[in-house]
């Protein structure tokens, strides 16, 4: 092919071959620049899946702009064969870089930093590499890493493909779990980078084996060779990287490239540093003066006893410097590094949970039928005893004092939703009332005087944190913060006392939660760490004060982690790093036990054909359908939210359960709310492009994804039949309000004047449907405004136990909403004032968390299943202590 032109390229020459296709150097003739084509190998290339497949990776990588990244330029086809155009790299493989012979240390650090740092931005886009190795590493004539193949790796990750390529090779690199064919994640290429950093250094993958069985068996079972047998020169904490990132459990493995690449590049400061502090005289240095003392000094004794002296307080200096550092280094190593998970419960109802100071007692609510009840269990023992018997309204924001002799927790009652604050001796008793108005967990004062919690003002619209004597008198308000800024999760105090850190949401600069400490005397914030969040839920100081644990979620992300932030430094490293989701965290005053619950979902589609439950068809089967949105088109097509495809994508598939296809493939969390009334396209939020949602619009085949707002929280896009307007709920203004805008994107313009949310059309679409939440109130009120605003009618209250989310009934002009009762859901109807309200499902069991009308008004599809939520005790394992 050399001499000839595909497309626009000119093919200057060949620059290698492999299992995965052939590469070009050629001439971009359009842009004029010098480009690498990989055509793809002919196996792929005639299989339609597999070029599907390849489609879909390669676009997902197409996003990746980092300099240590190669980046895509064009995806292409020719003669029925596909290429990919990109970068051409000047420089040689990390492989042919050292040939078998070892790296400097400081040079592999390096260069590990840089690869470290090219999978820390495609794993925050959502894409694991799967194929890291030094053939695939690149390093310029910059000395500057690039990381190659990203997109492609997805197409290797069967043997079978891999065979096609240096099997050995390739194996040599592949992480136990992917070797067994299992589900894999970003952990799998923290191992193949740990591989890649020990060929660094030794010249030598870490396994080895004469053929691909002896290879599988020594990566499986077997220890990495010692790598003191290849140098000796290693440290004990490069030695701790690289076993920590050749763990055979992936629980036990570094959790996110970013914390190797942190301790790397910690590893390169340390080795790097020279520690002199001013005035200080050198040992060295004074020994020879000493030595070769003048006339004048041995004349005068004075100044030689203060030249002594001055040596002797620059060497307790020196040591003092250096102790400290040590120190401070201990104090912020993160905890939990190495851990153990012992599940507490096994019932699937427990709501959140707190563990006391000196690990003796877990405190968790429990909820069951719809009544929540408070428990504690003896860790010792396992010994449970109820203290809090089932009531309506279930205990939350459980806190231990710091003696541990008392629960703290806040609970409601049934003609209020203002929480109250209780406290309650650890082994039962009466509670006593202590406050009220109190949202959020309280955190005790070191001296045992005092707490802080959180306080929103009604009237004001004022976030604040406040303080308050532990027999509830006394409070006042420490900070607040109201409009564009608000605080989240709880406040801890710090153990010296002298400042409270939270959360703090805020719309400046895009959505988003940052960590602050507050000083308790005068007010005064500052952030502890540049990390951003999407939604901060959690913040407790560990009582040495090294560091604080923040339950977070990442943007596009509805699912909370556990991290710590260390207070010295501010740099972040992940507990948990799993798809699942923690709704409370609670640790120990040691700081080497974490309380948390750990939730489940298992949800499905079912097709309800007239409200028969008995006769319900269960259409798919994934843990999470539907519960970020479900549509129905006109003709009863079925459009709905899955994490099937590894993202959260819109998927379609009809009332049988069969013809299910994606629609849409890429990272982005995607909120799907309605069918255009001509059933061509799909409306739906997307955090694709902000921290934010906006509304897209996408048609039916996956096509035109369109943007429509920006600048704003947008969700429940519907479009009227008029095809002219769209109405959704928007927090553009502060407070959701239901909104509107042109079809194709615009202006909002605020129809309803007061809070809103879940909008729905009338048939006509000469009305919008939609709840408002009194703060006073226990339950929604449903209200009803003109499409073209004006007033809004309060038509009348859910009941309690309803759900968050109505829905128009086709052909009936009724509502129908979710109704719990006892821990079962069903979907009732009401007519539109809310009267002849009756049950229109009779599931016995599990609940409901979305449905949507077929175009009949008699069948729906439910996304129903149950929700469990149990209690996690997350200890350190010997060998890691703080």
């Amino acid at each position: 092919m050399i001499g000839t032109t595909v497309s626009y390229y000119k093919i200057i020459d060949k620059l290698g071959e492999g299992g995965m296709g052939v590469v070009y150097k050629a001439q971009d003739t359009k842009l004029d620049r010098i480009v690498a084509l990989k055509f793809l190998p002919h196996y792929v290339a005639s299989n339609d899946t597999e070029r599907a497949r390849f489609l879909q990776e390669a676009k997902a990588a197409a996003v990746l702009n980092h300099p240590n990244v190669c980046t895509i330029y064009d995806i292409a086809e020719t003669n029925e064969q596909q290429f990919i155009a990109m970068e051409y790299i000047d420089g040689v493989t990390l492989k042919q870089k050292f040939s078998d012979s070892a790296h400097k240390i400081t040079d592999a650090i390096g260069y590990g930093i840089q690869i470290g740092e090219a999978l820390q931005e495609a794993h925050a886009q959502g894409i694991v590499h799967r194929d890291v190795k030094s053939e695939n590493i690149m390093v310029n004539s910059k000395n500057q890493i690039k990381v190659m193949d990203f997109g492609l790796a997805k197409l290797r990750g069967s043997v079978k493909l891999t065979k096609s390529s240096s099997t050995t090779g390739t194996l040599a690199y592949m992480a136990p779990e992917q070797i067994q064919g299992g589900e894999i994640d970003a952990r799998a290429d923290i191992f193949s980078f740990g591989v890649v950093l020990y060929e660094m250094l030794t010249g030598h993958t870490p396994f080895r084996g004469e053929h691909e069985a002896a290879m599988m068996y020594s990566i499986m079972n077997e220890e990495p060779q010692p790598i003191q047998k290849f140098r000796e020169d290693i440290s004990s904490e490069l030695l701790h990287i690289l076993n920590r990132a050749l763990e055979k459990d992936p629980e036990e493995r570094y959790q996110t490239v970013k914390d190797m690449t942190i301790d790397l590049r910690r590893l390169r400061k340390e080795s790097t540093r020279v520690v002199r502090p001013t005035g200080s005289v050198h040992i060295s240095d004074h020994h020879d003066e000493m030595d070769s003392e003048s006339p004048q000094s041995q004349k005068n004794p004075r100044k030689r006893n203060r030249m002594v002296w001055i040596g002797s307080i620059s060497l307790v200096l020196l040591l003092l410097i250096a102790g400290a550092f040590l120190l401070i280094k201990k104090r912020s190593k993160p905890p939990f590094l190495k851990s153990k998970f012992t599940r507490v419960t096994s019932s699937g109802k427990a709501m959140e949970a707190a563990i006391s100071p000196d690990s003796r007692y877990i405190c968790y609510a429990e909820e069951d039928s719809g009544k929540g009840s408070l428990w504690v269990r003896q860790i010792a023992t396992s010994s449970t005893i109820q203290i809090v018997t089932p009531q309506t309204a279930s205990p939350e924001n459980l806190t231990f004092s710091p003696d541990g002799n008392f629960i703290y927790y806040t609970q409601a009652s049934e003609k209020s939703v203002i929480p109250v604050l209780y406290r309650i001796p650890v082994l039962g008793g009466a509670s006593v009332k202590i406050l009220s108005d109190v949202q959020s967990k309280v955190s005790v004062s070191p001296d045992g005087k005092q707490f802080t919690f959180f306080r929103e003002m009604i009237g004001t619209g004022e976030f604040a944190i406040m303080i308050a004597n532990t027999d509830g008198s006394g409070e006042k308000v420490l900070s607040s913060h109201k409009g564009e800024t608000w605080f989240l999760g709880s406040p801890s105090w710090s153990p010296d006392g002298s400042t409270i850190a939270s959360g703090l949401g805020t719309w400046k600069g895009g959505y988003h939660a940052e960590l602050l400490a507050v000083n308790i005397l005068t007010g005064k914030e500052k952030r502890i760490t540049e990390k951003i969040w999407a939604f901060i839920s959690g913040v407790e100081w560990l009582s040495s004060g090294a560091g604080i644990i923040v339950r977070g979620d990442e943007r596009g992300s509805d699912r909370s982690q556990i991290y710590y932030v260390s207070n010295f430094s501010g740099e972040v490293s992940r507990i948990t790093n799993d798809a699942n989701a923690y709704n409370s965290s609670n640790v120990t005053a040691d700081g080497k036990s974490l309380c948390i619950t750990q939730d489940e979902l298992d949800f499905q589609l079912h097709y309800v054909r007239n409200g028969n439950a008995a006769s319900a068809q269960k259409i798919s089967s994934q843990k999470d359908d539907g519960l970020n949105g479900m549509a129905v088109g006109k003709n009863g097509e079925i459009y709905y939210v899955s994490s099937y495809g590894g993202n959260y994508d819109i998927w379609t598939i009809d009332s049988s359960g069969k013809n299910q296809s994606q629609i849409t493939s890429d990272p982005a969390v995607d909120l799907l709310s309605s069918v255009t009334p001509d059933g061509k396209y799909l409306l739906f939020s997307s955090y694709k492009t902000t921290d934010t949602p906006s509304i897209w619009r996408i048609g039916i085949d996956g096509s035109g994804r369109t943007q429509l707002t920006s600048g704003g929280e947008d969700y429940n896009p519907s479009l009227d039949p008029s095809g002219k307007r769209i109405v959704m709920a928007s927090w553009f203004l502060g407070p959701m309000r239901i909104m509107t805008i042109p079809a194709d994107g615009g202006d909002r313009v605020d129809i309803s004047k007061i809070d809103g949310s879940s909008p729905i059309l009338s048939q006509d679409g000469t009305l919008v449907f939609f709840l408002h939440r009194d703060n006073q109130s226990p339950t929604s009120s449903v209200h009803s405004v003109p499409l073209q605003g004006g007033i809004a009618s309060r038509l009348f209250d859910l009941p309690r136990g309803a759900g968050h989310m109505i829905r128009y009934r086709p052909n009936h002009s009724e509502l129908s909403y979710v109704f719990e009762e006892r821990g079962v859901e069903n979907v009732w109807t009401c007519a539109l004032d809310g009267s002849s309200a009756k049950p229109y499902t009779n599931f016995k069991e599990n609940l409901i968390e979305n449905f949507r009308w077929m175009p009949d008004g008699n069948s729906l599809v439910v996304s129903r299943g149950k929700f469990s939520r149990d209690v996690i005790l997350i200890t350190e394992s010997m060998g890691n202590e703080q």
